[in-house]
């Protein structure tokens, strides 16, 4: 009850603020899901039925000056771990400066985004979330400074930032004392086609050499990832090629997702998606990597409402043959809705 006060209040106080900050947006999003899913053995074999919301964002974002704006939101999670099914979090709270001496570039400080790979801009073409993060090698999101920009002509973007390393769920004695810094570039060579990468490095023995055995349990930790993403006409496709070192333990894998659009074709507002992921997550172990597809299709009849559905079949497949096979049948609604207050 307590923390549902807590929440009740900081949403009031937002609002309150919206109203003497000036222009404000704020916006609401919320998925609500079914899923059920099943082992793929001799048998049929029912694992999880149910109707939940695993997400659900509300955000504002108060423009405190011409060059200075912010963003601050909440993040309702239903989870069989939290408070009463469900829990809150805090998801974004940043400042952004622009106007700076480098033209067309800004700051952000705070609990920003992790500008990694796709992470930071995926569109949820399906259910399941962006490769680094369901592996977790990366957060969508972590405490720290980012300096970005756009190059010159709409040649494409950067972003260097230097950052907690333990994503937004941790603070305080969760942080060790060694930042982790992260380099971002996305190229646009021609119209339609976008290629890049991300690098992240984190030496935690750098400010704690005496202690680092103590403290925690691993010293160096590096991250990379190439991505290609081509978009023409009713076809798109993406692939991103993720790796992962913390000490001597390398992980690699891949995701391709392919969606074609018939609206383009047949003038009916329905994508058909497709993803396959591959991950191993220890490169000198054997039977410890698995395999992803998802199948699924968009119906995008009431998008210009706010309103997308989306029906997805997925089956993750272990090299562990101990390991049964999982399949997940999901159905969800994502809704969502803005306005500004001037």
């Amino acid at each position: 009850m307590k923390s549902k006060r807590i929440t009740l209040f900081l949403i009031l106080s937002l609002l309150f603020l919206s109203v003497i900050a000036g222009e404000t947006k704020y916006k609401f999003e919320i998925w609500s899901r079914y899923q059920a899913s099943f082992l793929n053995e001799n048998e049929f074999e029912l694992t999880k039925n149910q109707i939940y919301s695993p997400r659900g964002y509300f955000t504002v974002e108060p423009k405190l000056s011409d060059y200075i704006k912010g963003r601050f939101t909440l993040d309702f999670v239903s989870s069989e771990n939290g408070v009463d099914g469900a829990s809150v979090r805090l998801k974004y709270a940043y400042l952004d400066f622009s106007n700076l001496p480098i033209k067309n570039s800004n700051i952000n400080f705070g609990l920003i985004k992790n500008y990694f790979g796709t992470i930071y801009d995926y569109d949820y073409p399906v259910y399941e979330t962006e490769l680094s993060d369901k592996e977790k090698v990366v957060k969508s999101a972590d405490y720290g400074l980012s300096f970005n920009g756009l190059l010159p002509a709409g040649f494409g973007f950067y972003a260097f930032s230097v950052m907690n390393g333990e994503g937004y769920k941790k603070t305080d004695s969760k942080v060790d004392l060694n930042p982790a810094f992260l380099v971002n570039v996305r190229l646009i060579p021609i119209t339609g086609l976008t290629v890049g990468g991300s690098f992240l490095y984190e030496d935690k023995t750098l400010l704690s050499p005496e202690s680092v055995d103590s403290l925690i349990s691993d010293s160096l930790r590096m991250a990379y990832v190439g991505l290609v993403k081509f978009k023409f006409n009713f076809l798109s496709i993406s692939f991103e090629y993720l790796s992962n070192r913390i000490d001597s333990v390398f992980s690699a894998g891949y995701s391709f997702i392919g969606v074609i659009n018939s609206d383009r074709l047949i003038d009916i507002p329905v994508e058909l998606v497709g993803r396959y992921d591959s991950w191993d997550k220890n490169l000198d172990a054997t039977d410890d990597g698995h395999k992803r597809i998802i199948a699924g299709t968009n119906l995008n009849f009431f998008k210009d409402k706010g309103v997308i559905m989306q029906l997805s079949y997925d089956r993750t497949m272990y090299e562990d043959t101990t390991k049964t096979d999982v399949n997940n049948v999901v159905f969800q609604m994502k809704w969502k809705f803005s306005n500004t207050i001037n």
